[in-house]
């Protein structure tokens, strides 16, 4: 060939032409499924304690494990505009600050935790002029302040509700 690559007769990934058996100068071989799996049957047995035999310590290194990641399941975190309420088996017992915090995981304590920077307000039979907070003037909404009593009254009534969470 004219770049000086031969291949005499054969494919240049090194099986011969037309596919041959696999008994020629062929490439690498893909490894033995049987010798896989028995390799990491024996990585695993190496990390388990007690190994093939059995017995009470694969027991105890399970329950180990459950009990770690049971205490590592009091993170939790309290984000800037919220406040961490603990709560033991229901009873309110502290509060927390924003960040990463602990509490006894879940049987025995819970924690909610709500938005308290945030403002629940509906505002019936007005609105605020603007929200800038330039002015202080107060737009009346009639359609919503103008109410009939029991007893065939009208009245005028503005009124603010400040919602929970």
């Amino acid at each position: 060939m004219a770049n000086g690559n031969d291949f005499k007769g054969g494919s240049p990934w090194g099986s011969p032409p037309g596919g041959g058996n696999g008994s020629g100068r062929g490439g690498p071989r893909p490894p033995n499924i049987d010798e896989v799996i028995e390799k990491i049957q024996k990585l695993i047995n190496n990390f388990i304690p007690g190994g093939k035999s059995g017995g009470t310590k694969p027991i105890i290194f399970g329950l180990i494990l459950l009990i770690v990641i049971w205490a590592f399941s009091g993170l939790y975190r309290v984000l800037p505009d919220e406040q961490g309420v603990v709560l033991r088996f229901g009873k309110f017992v502290s509060t927390t600050q924003p960040g990463l915090n602990y509490h006894i995981p879940y049987p025995v304590e819970t924690v909610l935790t709500p938005k308290v920077t945030k403002v629940n307000r509906i505002d019936v039979g007005f609105r605020a002029a603007s929200d800038s907070g330039r002015s202080s003037g107060i737009g009346d909404v009639p359609e919503e302040s103008l109410m009939l009593t029991g007893d065939e009254n009208i009245v005028n009534i503005d009124f603010s509700v400040f919602l929970g969470n």
